[in-house]
């Protein structure tokens, strides 16, 4: 009782004295500091977290699937490429040309991506070295997720799987080459008669369970080498994009060069001529080169498209020369002029169209020999959009005439007659000036 008293008389002293106590004014500008601090703290969390790849494979849409599936993976396995997709880009080339070793990891990183790309409910696990988890899907009623092994060998031999198999026995399922997946599922049902047969439960179980693990990856293993091998075509086309921008040019200079020698015409005063209007034109080409980089991050560069478009700044350039050359508006009155903007747009279209392709054989059948092969696509695009250009320049020119004269024959006569005028009043002239010299 006594002690209870004296708890009684504790608490009343330190309650007395608490209220006896000032109170003590809180500024507003406190709480607001309080409430920045924590909002400061909320925005770093919220910014971490947004710093997480996500499970899915990430296409801008920008360049093809097959190079934006690569330059995903590439990025989720290497953190230092995070965001660089350029760097990705150069990394698939490099990595490409090295040599078997180096494009069958690029063919395991592209089995990945495409069973992605075809399976939407499954996702890249958070850490990209883990060892024996690749993808994983989120099941119903399930806890823990299940986790994939993804594996891509080229010779399609089972032994090989199952010492993959064997390694990463963790992994729920075992996604391999549709192709493969037969001999590899043939194995572990052998394994497992033989096993039953023996009466060892044991390795029998293991057998069906191993036999059940695997599962094909929605590709065969042709698919995944092709698709490899475009990504890095793909890729190596922006690398040789400006031997493009030289092509056009070139191809131009020499087709109007040979149409002039082929008609006697030249001289050295039009020679000259020519030169200064092959390296405006080659100029032109590497200017719009330049400018398809900030074009949808460079996209453009070495594809189809991209060709095309830099033969048409080059053509719109080309065709302004001769309108000058032509004395201006008068230029439409000339058959002339129709002629050169047929070959000029017959050497782009054709040309352009067979330098694309040309360099893309060239630069896979160089990457089987080893480095250099963005160069050597390169030159071929190039030698070839010059010597394709120069054949299409002078039959698109002539047929440029034939159809200029058949629907429009007056625009013809017109020309000679001023042909003839002109003519004549240079001969009146010069036997003026052979009179003039006698007297």
């Amino acid at each position: 009782m006594a002690r209870f008293a004296i708890a009684v008389a504790v608490i009343c002293t330190l309650s007395h004295s608490a209220n006896a106590q000032t109170s003590v004014y809180a500024p507003l500008s406190s709480w607001r500091s309080g409430l920045s601090q924590w909002e400061s703290h909320r925005t770093q969390l919220v910014a971490s977290s947004s710093t997480k790849l996500n499970p899915r494979p990430v296409l801008p849409g920008l360049r093809p699937v097959t190079v934006e599936l690569l330059e995903d993976s590439v990025i989720r396995k290497h953190p230092k490429l995070q965001g660089q997709r350029t760097l990705a880009r150069r990394y698939i080339e490099g990595v490409y040309r090295k040599g078997q070793g180096g494009r069958n990891d690029l063919r395991g990183k592209m089995a990945e991506a495409l069973f992605l790309h075809k399976n939407p409910e499954w996702g890249y696990v958070s850490k990209p070295n883990a060892s024996q988890h690749d993808v994983y899907r989120r099941v119903m009623g399930q806890r823990p997720p299940m986790n994939g092994q993804v594996k891509f060998h080229v010779s399609g031999k089972s032994s090989k799987y199952v010492q993959d198999m064997k390694k990463d026995y963790r992994a729920h399922r075992f996604f391999v080459p549709d192709d493969h997946v037969k001999s590899l599922r043939d194995h572990w049902l052998r394994k497992y008669d033989s096993a039953k047969q023996r009466g060892d439960i044991v390795a029998a179980k293991n057998a069906a369970s191993n036999a059940g693990r695997v599962q094909p990856l929605g590709s065969t293993s042709k698919e995944i080498v092709g698709n490899a091998k475009e990504a890095f075509r793909s890729s190596s086309a922006e690398s040789r994009a400006v031997y493009v921008s030289l092509a056009a040019g070139v191809a131009l200079s020499l087709g109007q060069i040979g149409w002039d020698y082929a008609h006697g015409t030249i001289s050295a005063d039009q020679a000259a001529y020519r030169a200064t209007k092959a390296a405006t034109l080659i100029g032109t080409g590497i200017t719009a080169d330049s400018a398809l980089i900030l074009v949808q991050q460079g996209a453009l560069r070495g594809t189809l498209r991209g060709n095309l478009i830099i033969g048409v700044v080059v053509l719109v350039v080309d065709t302004s020369w001769n309108v000058y050359e032509h004395g201006g508006m008068v230029a439409f009155r000339h058959p002339e002029f129709y002629e050169q903007l047929g070959g000029s747009v017959s050497a782009f279209s054709i040309g352009g169209v067979a330098a694309f392709y040309a360099g893309g054989a060239a630069t896979a059948a160089a990457s089987e020999l080893g480095p250099g092969a963005p160069v050597v696509g390169g030159i071929t695009a190039l030698v070839t959009w010059a010597g394709v250009g120069t054949v299409a320049y002078i039959g698109g020119r002539s047929a440029t005439s034939w159809l200029v004269q058949s629907a429009w024959p007056e625009l013809y006569q017109q020309y000679e007659q001023q042909q003839i005028a002109a003519a004549r009043t240079a001969i009146s002239q010069r036997l003026k000036d052979a009179q003039t010299l006698k007297q």
